[in-house]
This record gives structure tokens, sequence and C-alpha cells, in this order.
């Protein structure tokens, strides 16, 4: 059973209390340094998580358009492919080193085709050990999966879902192959269309996003003692949260006006992330130490960032 209060702060973002959060951001400032990440001749980069080591995973695309997965460590890029497969992507690091991340084999029906948020065909996940051992995972009854997310203890968190990103799509967890999913069976919430993307490493409190179905507007959402509650970044048309650190604090994306853009939601705070010159920039993970990794585009196509988050009178 989920327990521990969470700070009564994000009670004020689920009831949108967003004065509040403008008063609070104009007496403290934050702004970030961005260092470029770059697959060595990739087409583009997508970090999506990092440790706290500064180990980071992720994915890249080759000259021919194949999918890959990385991990940067000590400065040295390794590729990542599933044994067989067809498109591999890493999507998390733990503090021991092993990856999450998901797969598509060749000859499945219907076959798997990449599109940035396409239709999640025959997609499967698996967690890479430090020693290189492979563990494939598949939720029991479900035929697709992403793992998005792993924890200290080796939990994993992503969703299940059939042939579509909407109703059967559902946030789950995976411990010691125990399976439980925001379908009733995790403290009885049934959430459509959710995905759960981070949490405390004692999972006291799970983030992730989900869509209203009813108007088909995502948010972000934290989970605490069987509470379910939405968030949404001031003014946004569209908020997804990516990742949780051990303290609480949130990464994600918001789409407003005037484009695409990461976020930083910490201690009830919530705070914009640009990559200086990009159209759209999306954070997706953070570590300990804050430190933030994501995806830009720009006039030279899309590349990953590391963020340092600077705080200022």
């Amino acid at each position: 059973m989920l327990h521990k209060r969470i700070a009564a702060t994000f009670t004020a973002i689920a009831l949108s209390i967003s004065g509040l959060l403008l008063m609070a951001e104009k007496s403290v400032a934050q702004t970030f340094n961005y260092v470029s990440i770059e697959y060595p001749g990739a087409n583009y980069t997508v970090p999506t998580g990092i440790n706290p080591d500064g180990e980071i995973a992720g994915l890249y695309t080759d000259t021919s358009g194949a999918v890959h997965g990385f991990v940067l460590r000590q400065g040295e890029f390794t590729s990542i492919d599933y044994p067989g497969a067809m498109y591999t992507e890493a999507r998390a690091i733990s503090p021991g080193g092993d990856i999450v991340g998901n797969y598509a084999m060749p000859g499945e029906n219907p076959p798997f085709v990449y599109i940035p948020g396409g239709a999640p065909l025959n997609i499967h996940g698996f967690v890479l050990k430090r020693d290189g051992t492979w563990i494939p995972l598949a939720y029991p009854g479900h035929p697709n999966m992403i793992a998005s997310r792993i924890l200290p203890d080796g939990g994993v968190l992503g969703c299940i879902h059939d042939h579509d990103y909407m109703a059967s799509m559902r946030g789950f967890l995976w411990n010691r192959d125990l399976w439980t999913a925001l379908d009733g069976s995790l403290d009885g919430l049934n959430v459509p269309d959710s995905m759960t993307n981070g949490a405390t490493p004692d999972m006291h409190q799970i983030t992730g996003l989900f869509t209203d179905l009813t108007n088909n507007h995502r948010h972000g959402f934290v989970i605490q003692n069987g509470m379910f509650m939405p968030f949404d970044y001031p003014g946004s048309a569209s908020t997804r949260g990516w990742d949780m650190n051990p303290a609480g604090a949130i990464v994600g994306d918001y789409a407003d006006a005037t484009g695409t853009h990461g976020f930083l939601l910490e201690d009830g705070l919530f705070w914009s992330l640009t990559f200086p010159g990009a159209t759209v920039t999306h954070a997706w993970g953070i570590n300990p130490g804050g430190a933030i990794v994501g995806w830009y585009q720009g006039a030279t196509g899309t590349h990953g960032f590391l963020a340092i988050s600077v705080y200022g009178q």
C-alpha cells in the first residue's frame, strides 16, 4: 500500500492555485546551464535517463534510420541492441547501472514501425543488467508494453496496452515477478491512457501521465496514499510527467501557445526549460543531484542535452 504524506504543495498544484506559484516565482529565480549530448555520427540523439553517477541512457538513429539504445559512461558511448531486434531503445539507468528499455523483433505481425507517437505494435520491454544479462519483460495478458523507468531495487515502471495509446493503456509496476497496474490492481486505481514514469525509491510517490478521455487533455499526475492527483503546468494545453528523483522533484514537458518546453517541478514550484535557440524541448530524466537530461529540436535537427540548475535572486 502506498503511504507517506505528500507535500501540501502538490495538493495546491492539483487545485490549480497558479497565483501562489507565480508569486513564489517572483522571489526565487532559477535558470539552467545546458550541454549538448551527441552520439557520434547519429542522425539524432535522445537521452532519456540519468543515474546518481551521471551515467546516461537513451536512444539514437544511425544513418540508415535504424534506432538503437545507448549508454554514456565516463564520457564513452556504448551502443545497445537487444539480441536479434530490429529496434532498441534504452529508457533509464539504475544506480547500479542496470538499464531498462524496449525492443521490437522482425517478422512479428503486425510489424513494428518506428513512428514517434504512433501505434504501439509489438513493442516489448527489457532489463539489461550491468553484467550483460538480458531479462525480457512481458505483462501477462497484454501484447505490448513500454518499460520507462527502473528503480534502485530493480522495480520497473511503464505502461501496458493492446493496440492503442488510449483506453487500453495503463501504467504498471513490475517488482520481483509481481505485476500491478492502474487497472484497479494498484491501490484500486483505474486510470485509462496512463503511464507510470518515475517514483521515489520507496514507491511512496509515483509520477506519470494520463489523458482525460472526455476531452483528450493530457495531464501529469502524482499518486500518494492511493490518492491520484493530476497536475498541469500553469497555462498549458498538455502536461506530461516523465521522471521523479528521490526528493520528489519531477521533470516532464508541457505544450502551450509558444510551443513545447520541458519543466522542473520542485518544492511546489514550476520552472520551464527551453534549450537556447530550440523550437522544442523535452525533459525526460532527473537524478538525485538534480541533473536533468532530455532532448531538443532546432535548426540543426534533434539533439540531446544535460541541464544543471542555477539559482539566483
